[in-house]
């Protein structure tokens, strides 16, 4: 088929096309010359068109009798197409035209039939991207409609605002689609979302890109950790580069996992710390070994008995520091991969064991559960933050099998993020979704409010079970109240009662000891400013979406659930994320998660 020939089959294809209301995706009118440049740009670009590209290449494919061929011979030859594609192989180049437009690989018939084509130069990659777009059928001819749909509603938003989002998000926008026209409907969605952040304000939106991450640009090394060469470890992030995976723009973080903390004690840390209630056991001499003043480095020896004196704990490389129960951390040398234009998730996924983000110093950030249950039945799941007050160190983490990581508000992570507790938060993490986990100021005086409530156990409540203080049900919907309650398979304690924690320390069992305990309040989040969703975040004055830790008031640092944030990711995981959706089963490992105080208990020290 030769140039025209196949620019004017292109053109009948598209002509029929004018406003649409398919999915949610409402637009303008547009004409054939329209349609075309927006395929034009998803097969050779992976993007929908910014309003002033599609207004100049309509007007020049108008100019050229309509013939698509004529303006696409130009696009090879932008800037844009050489930074994003330029060092890709010729067979790179003929895959990321099916990746584009289908969102698959070439079959292996096309990817060899058009890299000879390209190799030979008996078509340029332009032709190519033209003859695959108008081969299209079937699945592949409905992706192109599904992503020229989301184009017109790109285009039709950018107009009606005069904003215009950057390459990689037009990218990010594309590489959701297929041939199902519900993510169709979810990208349009997303798309609202994109400007309404872009309208919110005049803040500045941070992106795991950002210049917020404490970079260890001078070889720093840990004081007292070593890796199993026994050379000490590099703290904090080791590097964040920028890369692209099927267009996709991602931040990717390398790090040890180790932090850099410095602790001032005060006469009240050190109280606090020999009155734990086995302060005889957990410190070798009965007490703990530090004073008042001291300044503790991370992994300094203050008197503890460990886990181990051996390999990563020995004496001198970080026994001491932490209580008994969890392993001491090590090196875990791991990589990150962070979406730098997050997207809302299209199914529920709620987040689990194991890291659910990073902090700016390469912790790990750890959710609500400990991977323990109420006499180990599956039910009545203790949260982390409080059923091990008595296992996290002074700066209130600690590891699991060997990863450090936090799963509340710390002082010594909010003087990582230079929190000075006037205005609003500085970021102190990004979630495995991309967005980022601000500390939990939401403006000088004023936290962020956690809109997850606690259950009225007693006898008439409507979250209650009937007699007063019982746990015997379960809410059908922790979602919504208004579907009652179950049975639960097995009773927990009643809010009277008590829990022997791994460690065997005894905590009062109070309503919002447990997971089942809380449910969320829409009403709470629809008085909008600092209430916060039932993700534990919030969009306002143009910072864009994030999540907040979140503590008890501006004068109470008790960490309040669901403490980082979830229980459910707000943006869509992607293969490579850090984390994955959880079952939702408790489970885990003796240690595996650190903690703080209950809700009438004594606190780890804080500064």
């Amino acid at each position: 088929m030769n140039k025209l020939a196949l620019a004017s089959a292109l053109t009948a294809l598209t002509a029929s096309f004018g406003s649409t209301t398919w999915a949610d995706c409402s637009a303008r009118e547009f004409d054939a010359d329209e349609n075309n440049v927006i395929n034009a740009y998803v097969a050779f670009y992976g993007r929908v068109p910014d309003t002033g590209g599609l207004a100049f290449w309509t007007q020049e494919l108008a100019g050229a009798g309509g013939d698509l061929s004529a303006i696409m011979a130009a696009f090879g030859t932008s800037e844009e197409f050489t930074e994003r594609f330029g060092t890709l192989s010729n067979a790179e180049l003929v895959n990321n035209l099916y990746q584009q437009l289908f969102s698959r690989d070439a079959d292996s018939g096309g990817l060899t039939f058009y890299t000879e084509l390209l190799d030979n130069n008996q078509l340029t990659l332009q032709e190519i991207a033209l003859e695959i777009l108008f081969g299209a059928r079937a699945e592949d001819a409905d992706n192109i409609d599904n992503r020229r749909l989301v184009g017109q509603h790109y285009v039709t938003r950018a107009e009606n605002t005069g904003d215009e989002l950057d390459a990689d998000a037009m990218a990010t926008i594309i590489t959701s689609i297929s041939d199902n026209t519900d993510t169709a409907n979810l990208a349009c969605d997303n798309i609202d979302v994109a400007f309404e952040e872009l309208d919110n304000g005049s803040g500045e939106a941070i992106t795991a890109l950002s210049d917020v991450w404490i970079i260890n640009d001078s070889n720093l090394r840990s004081t007292y950790l070593v890796d199993d060469s026994g050379q000490q470890i590099l703290v904090n992030i080791e590097s964040v580069e920028s890369t692209t995976i099927n267009n996709q723009s991602y931040a990717k973080v390398s790090t040890s996992g180790i932090p850099n903390y410095l602790t001032t004690l005060t006469q009240e840390n050190i109280d606090t710390l020999n009155a734990r209630p086995k302060a005889s056991s957990d410190f070798v001499s009965g007490a703990t070994t530090a004073e008042a003043g001291d300044v503790i480095e991370f992994g300094a020896d203050i008197g503890y008995r460990s886990q181990s004196n051996e390999g990563s704990c020995a004496q001198n490389a970080g026994y001491g520091y932490w209580p008994p129960g969890p392993v001491c951390p090590s090196d875990q040398n791991k990589t990150g991969y962070f979406p730098t234009q997050p997207t809302p998730a299209s199914s529920d996924c709620d987040n689990g064991l194991s890291a659910i983000g990073y902090g700016i110093n390469g912790t790990s950030i750890y959710n609500w559960g400990d991977g323990q249950s109420y006499n180990s039945e599956g039910v009545w799941q203790t949260l982390a933050p409080f059923a091990e007050v008595y296992d996290v160190d002074i700066c209130g983490g600690h590891a699991a099998q060997g990863d450090y990581h936090h799963h509340f508000y710390s002082a010594c992570w909010a003087e990582t993020a230079g929190e000075t507790r006037t205005g609003h938060s500085p970021v102190y993490g990004f979630a495995a979704d991309g967005y980022p986990v601000y500390g939990p100021w939401h403006d000088s005086n004023v936290t962020a409010k956690s809109c997850w409530q606690k259950r009225d156990y007693s006898a008439s409540s409507p979250t209650g079970c009937g007699v007063e203080g019982e746990r015997s049900c379960l809410l059908v919907d922790s979602y919504d109240t208004t579907q009652g309650t179950t049975a639960a398979s097995q009773n927990g304690p009643s809010t009277s009662g008590t829990y022997n924690s791994l460690s065997g320390n005894d905590f009062a069992t109070v309503a919002g000891f447990f997971f089942e305990d809380y449910y969320f309040d829409t009403a709470c989040t629809s008085q909008g400013e600092a209430y916060l969703d039932q993700y534990n975040g919030h969009d306002h004055d143009g910072l864009g979406y994030h999540y907040h830790l979140t503590v008890a008031g501006p004068d109470d640092l008790t960490p309040a659930f669901p403490f980082t944030f979830g229980p459910r990711y707000r943006g869509q995981l992607q293969d490579n994320a850090i984390a994955s959706c959880s079952t939702g089963q408790p489970g885990g490992t003796p240690g595996g998660n650190g903690g703080n105080q209950p809700p009438d208990g004594q606190r780890p020290p804080q500064r």
